[in-house]
């Protein structure tokens, strides 16, 4: 009897342990598919609520609460895009993204994000806009758009390599095409 208390411990483990296995073997053998557990996760987008902000050439400014399935065309409609909004520089077909800022301008008049020669600044471009140029999704975009929330706004274009931002061949497809002024 002394053996088996000291044992005891080890005994009690050992039970446990072919328990679990026991019962982790039986869900293997019911599940039917060779084990294999599958489990399905909604997409990112697929109940997430986002918040963005829609300022501009609208009647109702302010921040909406949308779906992370919603579309710019959507949050437009509840703001209320007025008879002089420029919609055409805008792409309505784009999902809104939480913490993003929908800038309506008017007929004419050139966004803030926009320099005379049409140069996108990184400085002050929402990650959609972004995420338009050449070689750049919604990733790199996003991750700039943090990068210049953090650290202030890029002083070069070039800072965009130099931080790692984005690679050589990007860099170079995008270019000319960017500013930070």
């Amino acid at each position: 009897m002394g053996q088996l208390q000291r044992h005891q411990g080890i005994i009690i483990l050992s039970l446990i342990a072919l328990i679990v296995i026991g019962g982790g073997f039986l869900f293997y053998r019911r599940s039917g598919n060779g084990g294999a557990l599958e489990i399905t996760l909604p997409t990112p987008t697929s109940f997430s609520l986002v918040k963005v902000y829609v300022s501009g050439a609208v009647a109702n400014p302010g921040v909406y609460s949308l779906s992370g399935d919603d579309r710019l065309d959507d949050v437009l409609r509840m703001a209320g895009a007025t008879a002089d909004a420029d919609l055409s520089k805008l792409n309505l077909a784009a999902r809104v993204q939480d913490e993003q800022h929908i800038l309506v301008s008017k007929v004419g008049e050139s966004p803030p994000y926009l320099d005379p020669s049409g140069k996108i600044n990184i400085n002050t471009a929402p990650a959609c806009l972004l995420a338009t140029l050449p070689g750049i999704g919604e990733v790199t975009s996003q991750r700039i758009v943090d990068y210049r929330t953090q650290n202030g706004p890029f002083v070069h274009i070039e800072e965009l390599r130099e931080v790692k931002l984005l690679s050589a061949a990007t860099f170079d497809q995008v270019k000319n095409l960017i500013t930070a002024d």
